[in-house]
């Protein structure tokens, strides 16, 4: 995992990392080296299970018969 940019703002660090174009973690500004080495690891494990989850959500859902909806068509509902 490679730091691409670390920035500060009035949220705190934040933590651009190589591979996650998608989500950019944020983390106290006093955070020391060690601990945001630490903090971003968990971050990323946390981040992958999430990716898969959105992953499986967008298989696209098996295509319906709406032949029955469309004799709705003209009609007041």
């Amino acid at each position: 995992m490679k730091i691409e940019k670390i920035e500060q703002d009035s949220l705190g660090l934040i933590v651009t990392v190589e591979g996650y174009p998608h989500a950019q973690p944020v983390f106290p500004a006093d955070i020391s080296e060690e601990d945001l080495k630490t903090k971003l690891a968990e971050w990323k494990i946390n981040q992958d299970e999430v990716d898969a989850i959105n992953a499986q959500a967008k298989v696209a859902p098996t295509p319906i018969d709406i032949s029955t909806l469309k004799a709705l068509e003209g009609k007041e509902i």
